[in-house]
């Protein structure tokens, strides 16, 4: 396992779901990662992601996926406020059932990017919701 320089880092601890550790302990097995280098290489990830998104503005296109549960009711009900809020953005929105319980939406959003990044912070803020990404694409292109 490679050796870590501990002289510029802190200590700290949050809470996670079992499952979710549980995954990652499996993952990790037979690697040369461990839980530290992991979570620090995924905020690592998550902050170029949201440092190079906050600068992006102007007319643009934007995928938002996720997956939840549709047994869920209030999820349900949130998420579908949340779509009919933003209706003046979103081109399409696609649907796919994975099992029983899970269910996998992409939806294309097209306009002021403004508008798309905040319909994307206010569906990320849904409890329930698993798996969210969305990738902005500016356009020189009026849309």
């Amino acid at each position: 396992m490679p050796q870590e320089d501990t002289e510029n880092k802190q200590r700290f601890s949050f809470t996670i779901e079992r499952e979710l550790i549980e995954t990652l302990d499996a993952l990790i097995r037979d690697t040369d990662y461990n839980r530290s280098m992991v979570i620090r290489e995924a905020l690592s990830h998550w902050i170029d992601h949201t440092t190079r998104d906050k600068g992006i503005s102007g007319q643009g296109l934007a995928t938002i996926s996720y997956v939840y549960d549709h047994h869920e009711v209030r999820l349900i009900s949130e998420l579908m406020e949340a779509q009919h809020n933003f209706d003046d953005v979103i081109q399409t929105t696609s649907h796919v059932h994975l099992d029983h319980d899970n269910c996998f939406e992409i939806t294309i959003a097209k306009g002021d990017l403004d508008r798309i990044k905040l319909m994307g912070d206010k569906l990320r803020q849904i409890k329930g919701i698993s798996s969210f990404t969305v990738n902005y694409a500016k356009s020189e292109i009026k849309v």
